[in-house]
């Protein structure tokens, strides 16, 4: 099995509060402050996308090979403190970064 790593990077939106993280529209983990969690997936392509209330990322698409890791992070950038990242651009309000394997 192929594995995508999912952490949550530093920021100060919702620092209690849990992104949802999605892999092809369904809900497969909740990262809170400081979380790192390891799922197992399919070799294939698969579309990540991270909510947080209203707050959306732009879906991000991967393709993973057999054995493959793939590190993802997520994480309220700048955006998410304006209003048009808030109000008028929410569904871009999040960050989703894949970043390399260590």
């Amino acid at each position: 099995m192929s594995t995508i790593v999912l952490s949550r990077g530093i920021d100060a939106i919702g620092a209690g509060r849990k992104f949802r993280i999605y892999i092809n529209d369904e809900l497969v983990a909740k990262l809170g402050r400081s979380d790192r969690i390891s799922l197992e997936v399919g070799a294939g392509k698969h579309v990540l996308r991270a909510r947080l209330d209203w707050l959306r990322s732009a879906p991000l698409s991967v393709r993973i090979e057999a054995d493959e890791v793939i590190n993802v992070e997520v994480s309220a950038g700048g955006r998410a403190v304006s209003f048009v990242g808030t109000f008028l651009k929410s569904e871009s309000a999040l960050d989703l970064i894949v970043k390399p394997h260590v």
